[in-house]
């Protein structure tokens, strides 16, 4: 029995039918890279490099046009063959097979040394590059040139960035003083502004990020809460007061200090029995977190409570999520690196990447 998939490929011209599988291609790549929405058959044998040709072919362009890509099967990266990514039941329905454009290989183009540990750091502006270190200090840097934009007493451990225009960046960071920080930073002027902060909470915060909207913030703390909190100031009501528990100005000090959005959170949640390491926004309705009970967790925001709950029975360090294949990647005091998908309920980790040779402390 011959089945003909790609007439102008010969690999996949003719193949059996026990050894062939039906697939769905879905690109989580720019739209000039979409392939139409259709059902191919194709051989178990079919590696990364084939499965590139034949979506070059769909194209109508020629493969060495084409960016590297990565295909992920049932939630298992492909590696070497399609069939090592598929289950038993996969020749009796269609099998989604999800591609994006594969990441080079990084090279180290500067170096700028700093005179304590870096703590965190954030890339997201193309001028400008922000770091948390765990001499208390937040700072930009342009190049060689550095701009404080804030400085505590306490490491810290934490931080994220929000682009608000091309000028303006709004940092969220926190740490050790168990407190939550918003800044403004002018990349053009080299300009920073606080925005808000919270009261001193129950344990030192060990990971903070935005939400897409840059509208809200969640953090991690080591004692298992995860928090969600505001990052506007909430209109006045009809009264002229604040809406209650949602935000508050703290008076400035000085005629010429201005003054500084006190923040409280949306809502917190205890989920995880031992320090919480790592969290993330799913969308706008769910969180990610992760920690050192050696569970993934899944919040709902609008009901404030766990919708799922993953484990791998070793601590999580680290957290974070792919834009493009919606896996969670977590780093293990085990030397492994592991990735979830959350939007299954198979209670354990997807697969365990290879064993590194120290412990993974950063994803």
């Amino acid at each position: 029995v011959c089945v003909v998939v790609a007439p102008a490929l010969s690999k996949y011209a003719i193949c059996e039918m026990a050894k062939s599988v039906e697939i769905q291609l879905q690109g989580r790549v720019p739209e000039e890279l979409q392939v139409p929405d259709a059902a191919l058959r194709v051989p178990v044998a079919s590696t990364p490099a084939s499965l590139r040709e034949l979506v070059a072919h769909l194209l109508s362009r020629d493969p060495a046009e084409l960016p590297a890509l990565q295909f992920v099967c049932e939630s298992t990266l492909i590696r070497s063959t399609l069939e090592a990514a598929l289950d038993a039941s996969a020749g009796e329905r269609v099998v989604t097979v999800e591609y994006f454009e594969a990441l080079l290989q990084p090279s180290e183009s500067q170096s700028y040394p700093h005179d304590d540990w870096i703590s965190a750091i954030s890339t997201d502006h193309h001028t400008a590059i922000l770091f948390a270190s765990f001499d208390g200090t937040v700072q930009a840097m342009h190049g060689a040139e550095k701009v404080l934009l804030d400085s505590r007493q306490v490491p810290v451990k934490a931080l994220s960035t929000c682009i608000l225009d091309d000028s303006t960046i709004m940092a969220a960071y926190g740490g050790k003083d168990r407190k939550v920080y918003l800044t403004s930073y002018d990349v053009s002027q080299r300009a920073a502004s606080a925005i808000a902060e919270s009261a001193a909470g129950g344990a030192s915060i060990e990971d903070v990020c935005f939400d897409a909207t840059g509208k809200h913030i969640a953090t991690a703390s080591t004692d298992g809460i995860v928090s969600v909190w505001p990052t506007r100031p909430v209109p006045a009501s009809a009264s002229g007061d604040a809406e209650p528990s949602t935000a508050k100005r703290r008076r400035a000090s000085s005629k010429t200090e201005a003054a500084v959005m006190s923040i409280i959170p949306r809502f917190t949640l205890r989920a995880h029995t031992q320090s919480a390491t790592g969290i993330r926004f799913v969308g706008e309705a769910k969180l990610v977190s992760g920690g050192h009970d050696g569970c993934v967790k899944v919040v709902d925001i609008e009901s404030t409570s766990e919708e799922r709950s993953l484990s791998c029975g070793k601590a999580i360090n680290a957290l974070d999520i792919s834009d493009v294949s919606g896996l969670v990647v977590t780093a293990h005091a085990d030397k492994f690196v592991r990735l979830w998908d959350p939007r299954i309920d198979a209670g354990r980790a997807v697969e365990a990447l290879a064993r590194k040779p120290s412990r993974c402390d950063c994803a």
